[in-house]
């Protein structure tokens, strides 16, 4: 009898600033999780900025940015520290802390969260480092353990792009399965990974989303929200939960 092949499945993202909900999604189903912080910084990304509710209330979003040091243009993610200068860290608090302080599970998490911030040591972490460190407690608050890899400790070939450059990582950690996101689909060349022996999966966790939106005592559901916003609202147990659902 032949021995069945254990299948690894490998993910990764841009490490973003206290990312969505999806993010922490994508990591759950993955046996291995890459911070692809090798890449240049695209200003429209998440990476260092995050959408929470606006006002309490109402249905529109605001922007939690983290404001960065100057850097040289085309600078990768990895290179880039956070503005030192700035109060910023108290600004997001106060923002968060006038939204969501109604929210069921506030006072449990929110002092978690603001120690994570006031003592990050953005004086020397880079905007990279900062956003692991926050989503590496947000996963040990979760229950989530995983193997976490940074592409800029893989000798990345950095003239290697897109897919050839996700396919290089995968196959680096012997991943047989990669998971991404259905927003690829555009992009994407299946023959790339089938060339390395890679089965290319699309998650279809953001149309379980849509349609089993966690509660949002705040107002109207609004969707791509900070996890942070679920974490107020339904808790930690609450959260894995409701990946359990989407994984049954």
């Amino acid at each position: 009898m032949s021995e069945k092949v254990k299948m690894t499945t490998i993910a990764l993202h841009q490490p973003n600033y206290l990312p969505w909900l999806g993010y922490f999604q994508k990591i759950y189903a993955s046996d291995v999780f890459i911070f692809h912080d090798v890449v240049e910084l695209n200003r429209r990304s998440f990476t260092q900025r995050v959408y929470i509710r606006n006002v309490f209330g109402q249905s529109e979003t605001a922007f939690l940015s983290v404001p960065l040091k100057k850097y040289p243009r085309f600078e990768r993610i990895h290179h880039l520290y956070p503005a030192t200068e700035e109060s910023w860290q108290v600004n997001h608090l106060n923002k968060i802390k006038q939204v969501y302080r109604k929210a069921p599970f506030f006072e449990t998490y929110f002092p978690l969260l603001e120690t994570w911030l006031l003592d990050a040591k953005i004086n020397t972490l880079s905007l990279s480092e900062l956003n692991i460190q926050l989503i590496t407690n947000l996963l040990a608050l979760l229950g989530i353990q995983r193997r976490l890899v940074k592409s800029s400790e893989m000798n990345f070939p950095l003239e290697l792009k897109a897919d050839f450059g996700i396919a290089w990582l995968v196959k680096q950690l012997n991943g047989t399965i990669y998971l991404s996101g259905e927003g690829a689909k555009k992009y994407q060349q299946e023959a790339t990974y089938t060339a390395q022996n890679i089965q290319l999966k699309y998650s279809t966790y953001s149309k379980f989303l849509l349609e089993n939106h966690p509660p949002q005592y705040q107002g109207e559901p609004l969707y791509g929200l900070s996890i942070l916003d679920a974490l107020f609202n339904m808790g930690a147990e609450g959260i894995l939960n409701h990946f359990k659902q989407f994984d049954s």
